[in-house]
């Protein structure tokens, strides 16, 4: 409970909120970004990188990723880390590159 305390502190806290995905996980980042819609974004393009250095550095960005190792979404998490962005892994694997570097973590049943 603490973690999702802590998710949701993140989330009303942040200037905005990024969700990326790719491939299977593009419907529940969407969803999610919609049920956010006063501040998300759902990213799934190429070019998700460049995008987020546009963002203020007081962005919550939620790599949404099933395996964790989607190399876009880890690559892109990790970016966000170096720009001083807070980072939320949601992924089925809590052993993943994605789940490792985030700040927080929740883990969905595969």
């Amino acid at each position: 409970m603490k973690t999702l305390a802590k998710v949701l502190e993140n989330i009303y806290q942040a200037d905005s909120v990024v969700v990326i995905s790719r491939g299977l996980s593009v419907r529940i980042a969407d969803s999610f970004a919609r049920d956010l819609q006063f501040l998300a974004v759902s990213l799934y393009q190429d070019n998700m990188q460049n995008y987020l250095s546009k963002l203020p550095e007081n962005t919550f960005l939620v790599g949404l990723s099933l395996s964790g190792e989607t190399e876009l979404i880890v690559a892109t998490a990790l970016k966000a880390k170096r720009e001083g962005k807070k980072v939320l892994a949601i992924t089925g694997n809590y052993e993943s590159r994605l789940a490792q570097q985030s700040d927080l973590s929740l883990f969905a049943y595969q």
